[in-house]
């Protein structure tokens, strides 16, 4: 993957939240990856104590990582327990992937629950919502970064001043990404569709840069229910 361009990698925890097998995987990856690799941890919100993140929190900062996602049981959305984490890690803390809508993460941000804000068009009030939040960010300098990959999600990485990393989700050079290829226009997020330089192109067709294969979606149409107010 590094020698096709790709400039960071982000791992998923097992759903045990062993904080030993973290810390030791965390310290794997390092050694593997190399110091200029920028790494980051998602437990997907695995541990069920304070003390376990933050064990695991600690052998991210002696690795380097960019940042420590999502540890906390039972989804991520305690702004309390999550402001205690980050007084007690030097490693930037990224949550709001579970809180939904541009007030309630402006809420969170501001009591010190995280340091880096987490947006997306499906959960948070489409392509308006996400700009809210973001415009919310940058007037405090503070990073967004978008879950997952998409063409709305490219365009609004290119529409904010500070971003870092694009999410491409499951993917390997073994395995393409599992979402299905509903675009005719030839728009993918799979492995090769990062350039040698760790780019990416915005789709700069009409409307969000894509054409979709009305076809394919006609075929696997499965019903459609209309439901009227009385």
């Amino acid at each position: 993957m590094k020698e096709k361009g790709w400039k960071g990698f982000k791992m998923h925890s097992w759903h045990e939240g062993n904080k030993w097998e973290e810390a030791e995987n965390v310290a794997y990856m390092r050694e593997k990856l190399g110091e200029r690799t920028e790494l980051m941890l998602d437990p997907a919100c695995v541990f069920d104590s304070i003390s376990d993140a933050i064990f695991v929190g600690k052998a991210c900062e002696e690795a380097g990582f960019r940042w420590f996602e999502d540890p906390l049981r039972p989804l991520g959305v305690g702004i309390h327990q999550h402001k205690a984490l980050r007084e007690a890690l030097n490693i930037p803390i990224l949550q709001t992937e579970h809180v939904t809508g541009p007030e309630a993460k402006a809420d969170f941000l501001i009591a010190g629950g995280t340091d880096i804000l987490r947006a997306d068009a499906h959960y948070d009030l489409g392509v308006t919502g996400c700009l809210k939040t973001i415009r919310f960010a940058e007037s405090l300098g503070v990073s967004v970064e978008m879950h997952g990959p998409s063409p709305v999600h490219r365009h609004l990485v290119a529409a904010m001043q500070s971003t870092t990393m694009y999410e491409c989700a499951n993917v390997s050079p073994a395995m393409d990404n599992p979402s299905p290829e509903i675009y005719s226009c030839g728009y993918s997020d799979n492995v090769n569709s990062i350039g040698k330089d760790g780019t990416l192109t915005v789709p700069n067709r009409p409307g969000i840069g894509v054409e979709y294969d009305a076809e394919l979606i006609k075929r696997n149409h499965q019903t459609t229910e209309v439901i009227t107010a009385g």
